[in-house]
């Protein structure tokens, strides 16, 4: 699958950035690999699509009120700064995270395809959608929570090597890349070196809230000083404990990062 991916990305980045290439390059894939909607099957019309618009709906956009540090959606907001009561109870290390929708249904389909279906394309739909539905970016002409002119760098959670290896992508460096596209703003650059993962940790999905943070603990390391007095919006394609971004976050701000914020497509909501 690694080796498959490494090679589909690189015919998309020689191939592309051509109009006639694109066109002709999509057109085959359709013929070949019909697109089918993730959530029930059907075939779907729109290129680059990847739910019928029924499936589309039932993705659970996260909206207000929610956790002014963390992001997880609020039953009831008092006054002041609503704050949940795993924040109050230990403060995250990261200024504030946000995410666009609710992991379940067809959203969680499709990040599993996303990520370990080899659907690296997905990156593109999903973002799209993450900026059009989402309340981190704004909608009706409102100001989002997430502002490129708030941050120096997008910062995609590294992989470690064999796991890039395996997969050959990291889906957070595909996801920066289609939220700094859709941004078009050069000042905001994309860094996916200056944090890098020391060490291999086993997948968090089956790990208690304390496990996963023993497991992260360490796991991570600045490279160089490009994040001195810099503003980091790290990026990730799933927010489940936080306890990855937490330790991303803390060893940004020990190299001297100014603020951490956090974006990923989806989060688990605690209710």
């Amino acid at each position: 699958m690694g080796h498959l991916s490494i090679v589909k990305s690189f015919l998309e980045d020689a191939f592309l950035k051509d109009a006639f290439f694109r066109d002709t390059y999509f057109s085959i894939g359709d013929l070949l690999f019909p697109q089918t909607c993730i959530g029930c099957g059907e075939l779907l019309t729109v290129r680059g699509a990847f739910a019928c618009d029924l499936c589309r709906l039932e993705i659970e956009v996260i909206n207000a009120p929610y956790c002014s540090i963390c992001g997880n959606p609020l039953l009831t907001i008092g006054d002041g700064r609503p704050v949940c009561d795993g924040c109050v109870a230990k403060r995250p290390a990261f200024d504030a995270a946000r995410s666009a929708f609710a992991y379940g249904g067809v959203a969680l389909d499709a990040i599993k395809k996303f990520k370990y279906g080899g659907r690296a394309h997905l990156a593109g739909p999903l973002t799209a959608l993450a900026f059009s539905e989402s309340v981190c970016f704004g909608r009706n002409g409102a100001t989002g929570d997430i502002n490129p002119a708030d941050y120096d760098f997008l910062v995609p959670v590294p992989l470690y090597k064999k796991r890039l290896y395996d997969r050959g992508f990291n889906q957070a460096l595909l996801i920066s890349r289609e939220m700094k596209k859709r941004w078009g703003d050069d000042s905001m650059s994309i860094n996916y070196t200056g944090l890098i993962r020391t060490r291999w940790t086993v997948p968090q999905t089956s790990l208690s809230i304390e496990e996963r943070r023993v497991n992260v603990k360490g796991a991570f390391a600045v490279v160089g000083k490009a994040f001195y007095k810099k503003k980091v919006l790290l990026v990730d394609d799933v927010f489940t404990t936080g306890a990855t971004v937490s330790e991303c976050a803390s060893v940004l701000k020990a190299a001297g990062a100014k603020k951490v914020g956090v974006f990923t497509l989806t989060r688990s909501v605690l209710k």
